[in-house]
């Protein structure tokens, strides 16, 4: 598990550093914006980068146990959930890019939770919309943020 953690740890540490650089990248609409669009961008890579240094202190000070670790079970039921819901951001990530957010989240939202065990076609429905409802009245109309809209409708 030490050795997980380090490599797992300097990988997330990679990503921060990166997100933390193209949020500075951000610029605000208007000069008199207070914090300005990279603020929330930026704390999340700071946190992101705090854990990870926990992370990879977690794995440095640890003293190595004499048990070996527990291997990783390729073909658990568990593992298998894993590489789905992997597989399930990544198409999500194509469809925003392709079709926007709403209808990328209509499609995310209930494949997750039928993933996660939910089967009521009657809650996958409602949790669908209201996410996207959620997601529209909060970020669009609110904080007035510009949600990707996809290329087929630019």
């Amino acid at each position: 598990m030490k050795k997980y953690n380090i490599v797992t740890g300097t990988i997330f540490l990679l990503i921060a550093i990166g997100a933390y650089e193209i949020g500075t990248s951000f610029v605000a609409k208007l000069p008199t914006d207070p914090l300005g669009p990279a603020w929330w961008p930026e704390c999340l890579s700071i946190a992101l980068g705090i854990f990870s240094i926990l992370l990879i202190l977690q794995g440095v000070l640890t003293p190595k146990s004499k048990d070996r670790p527990a291997p990783i079970h390729f073909k658990s039921e568990g593992f298998h959930r894993v590489v789905k819901l992997s597989g399930v951001l990544i198409i999500f990530a194509a469809i925003t890019y392709f079709l926007g957010i709403y209808i990328g989240l209509l499609l995310m939202v209930p494949t997750v939770m039928y993933l996660l065990g939910e089967r009521k076609k009657l809650i996958l429905a409602v949790f669908s919309v209201s996410t996207c409802l959620f997601v529209f009245m909060i970020f669009k109309l609110l904080l007035m943020v510009p949600l990707p809209t996809g290329l087929l409708f630019d």
